[in-house]
């Protein structure tokens, strides 16, 4: 594609081979009532990592200059010459938005040896004037889904109203999979499609599985799906890589907002890169930003290398909650977002996946079915649940013989009685100084204490080199208990003529977690504050809770979750304000007593709303609940029953003043 060109559409084409590999060279073009696109190549299968096995359907994702409005034709052509004299395909869908288009005919034919193209013409269903056509596109997991039971899928919309769909079941001859004869098997991508009233926009989704045997425990694992309702909504990829069992069912809750390519990098925002075609393709299907789950955890992978590659890389978490979080394509560099992986690089990847509990083993996978490629690790941290987990890789090699490895979690001894083990993360975006070696000096300031000034010469990921361009480095100190940090005061050497440090983090194991925090230019001897954000989620070991468990009956409204300490602490440090507070007779004092009074309760309620964010249990939950009703309310007395007060006050000087003039 020309890079002078401006891309305007993108398309989503599905297909299933039956006979036949056609190889890397067919290209199509998509003709409609405005026009037809350019000849656009196939490229990289988005379903499986080989494209055009027996049987296979694949999901191919193409970019175009081109609007040709509404769809009737696609022409496929072959620009190599296969093993095989013809390539044999059927269930052509090719997606425009929220626009679906299925093919006319069973079944389709490239002759590979000639130049003759296939005209495939295609159609939007036919469908009655109180009905809506629905498809759902489901990829399976590293296992079949289990014997004697049915999934059901349900679409909730905004109109009240909600359409299903029985994925499979024994009680019925065909599996109600399009492309496919039994639904739901290992690593198998499935098309569903059907016919019911009109829902509106998709605001719900809700995934179910049900047994024929009550005793029997079945599940099914599912990585990803997305699902269109024709000419309303399009979820984007859902990336789910979780196991459903009877027991339980997943709700996913969806933004209603327009889906764009994101320009965020991590947690802060920063100007827009240029991507390439995959980058940018991957982009457009993974529009799952609008999905809302209950059990997506947040990973930061720090990985450095000692000999790059130009293949792709995939890590699995494993943990005590979920076996595995599936993999997660390491494609998204934040510090080398144009060249990931090269020699000698520590790169980041902020991932958002499963959530798996906590780690004791991760899995590193290099492909190897286009090219040769191997990689040879040098270190490996993955921070999550404000834990920093360390993985001895040096010297690892992935290569054709030895794809993938799997890593166990390092332990460390215990630490001395009252010391803590602290991690702080920087990113580097302009080499400090071109010829000096200057270093930063940090004090972390919490709510028990400080630590520091503290020297950085030496990190994990990069030794005795930090600093340096586009650099991710971590540094490891174990000193006293200073609490929840509260800030970080950054100073530049005094040999140091200036640096941007673009972000920072702090992070204290087992406990704190402040994610990144913008930085900026640093001038030499001039020290910055940089605030930390109050508490985060800390680790957890509970099970997995769905939306529908959180789910409070009876509940009109949103609530902060507090425990009940801090309850008890807020209800104290409340009663004594009112116990304390002077006998006022003026009453413009009074007011302003009022509008202080006011401001400390927010305060305090926007504090415990921002600390307690998350629940550890439903019970907890529950009872967080509980006491901040029963704390509103009292509090409310209170200020009615002060507020009283007051107009007594008023009242008693209003008939002072009476009685004086009386007597005057």
């Amino acid at each position: 594609m020309n890079g002078t060109q401006s891309i305007i559409k993108n398309y989503l084409l599905i297909l299933k081979t039956l006979h036949g590999d056609p190889g890397e060279n067919i290209t199509v073009i998509i003709k409609g009532n405005s026009g037809q696109t350019e000849k656009i190549s196939l490229g990289k299968s988005q379903s499986y990592h080989k494209a055009f096995k027996h049987n296979q359907t694949d999901l191919f994702l193409l970019l175009s200059n081109i609007d040709v409005s509404k769809i009737f034709q696609v022409e496929f052509c072959a620009n190599t010459n296969s093993k095989f004299k013809e390539w044999r395909f059927n269930n052509i869908f090719i997606i425009d938005g929220t626009h679906i288009y299925r093919d006319v005919t069973s079944e389709h034919s490239l002759l590979l040896s000639t130049d003759i193209s296939t005209m495939v013409n295609v159609t939007e269903p036919l469908i009655g004037s109180q009905e809506s056509f629905y498809c759902a596109f489901i990829k399976t997991g590293n296992d079949s889904c289990s014997k004697g039971c049915y999934p059901t899928l349900s679409l909730f919309g905004n109109n009240q109203q909600h359409t299903d769909i029985n994925m499979k079941s024994s009680y019925h001859m065909h599996s109600s999979s399009t492309n496919n004869n039994i639904a739901l098997e290992k690593y198998q991508f499935d098309i569903f499609q059907w016919q019911d009233y009109n829902i509106g926009n998709i605001e719900r989704i809700r995934l179910q599985l049900y047994s024929e045997n009550k005793e029997s425990k079945c599940q099914w694992p599912i990585e990803w799906m997305f699902i269109i309702h024709n000419g309303y909504s399009f979820t984007g990829r859902i990336v789910l890589n979780r196991i459903i069992k009877t027991d339980r069912f997943i709700d996913i809750g969806l933004e209603q907002k327009i889906l764009s390519i994101p320009n965020e990098y991590g947690d802060s925002s920063r100007c827009q890169k240029k991507y390439d075609d995959n980058i940018f393709l991957s982009n457009i299907l993974n529009k799952q930003s609008n999905a809302i789950s209950d059990d997506i955890g947040r990973y930061y992978v720090i990985i450095r290398n000692i000999d790059g590659t130009n293949g792709n890389v995939y890590i699995n978490f494993h943990g005590d909650l979920l076996s595995s979080s599936g993999e997660q394509h390491l494609i998204k560099c934040e510090n080398y977002p144009d060249h990931p992986f090269d020699s000698k690089h520590t790169d980041l990847y902020h991932i958002k996946a499963s959530e798996v509990g906590h780690i004791h083993s991760v899995s590193v996978r290099l492909d190897q079915t286009n090219k040769d490629h191997s990689l040879t690790l040098d270190c490996l941290y993955v921070i999550h649940n404000a834990i920093v987990h360390e993985f001895d890789v040096k010297y690892n090699i992935l290569n054709k013989e030895q794809p993938k490895k799997k890593y166990i979690s390092l332990t460390h001894p215990p630490l001395p009685i009252g010391k803590v083990c602290y991690y702080i993360a920087t990113h580097t975006t302009d080499k400090i100084l071109s010829r000096t070696n200057a270093n930063f000096k940090v004090v972390v300031t919490g709510t028990k204490g400080i630590f520091g000034p503290m020297e950085f010469r030496e990190s994990l990921t990069n030794g005795n080199n930090p600093f340096e361009k586009e650099c991710i480095d971590l540094f490891h100190i174990e000193d006293d208990d200073i609490g929840d940090p509260i800030s970080i005061t950054i100073t530049l050497e005094p040999n140091g003529n200036g640096a941007k440090c673009e972000r920072i983090m702090v992070i204290k194991n087992g406990e704190y977690n402040s994610l990144w925090q913008l930085v900026g230019d640093l001038k030499s001897k001039e020290s910055k504050t940089i605030s930390l954000p109050i508490q985060q989620q800390k680790s957890t070991k509970n099970q997995i809770i769905s939306v529908e468990d959180l789910h409070l009956k009876n509940v009109d409204e949103i609530t902060p979750l507090y425990t009940i300490e801090q309850i008890n602490s807020l209800e104290t440090k409340t009663q004594q304000h009112i116990e304390t507070k002077p006998i006022i007779n003026n009453i413009q004092t009074s007011l302003l007593s009022d509008y202080h009074h006011d401001n400390l309760i927010l305060t305090e309620i926007e504090d415990h709303q921002k600390r307690h964010i998350f629940a550890s249990s439903l019970y907890q939950a529950q009872q967080n609940y509980r006491e901040l009703r029963r704390l509103l309310r009292k509090m409310n007395g209170s200020i009615q029953k002060e507020k009283k007060t007051r107009v007594s006050q008023k009242q008693s000087i209003g008939s002072t003043r009476q009685k004086t003039n009386r007597i005057s």
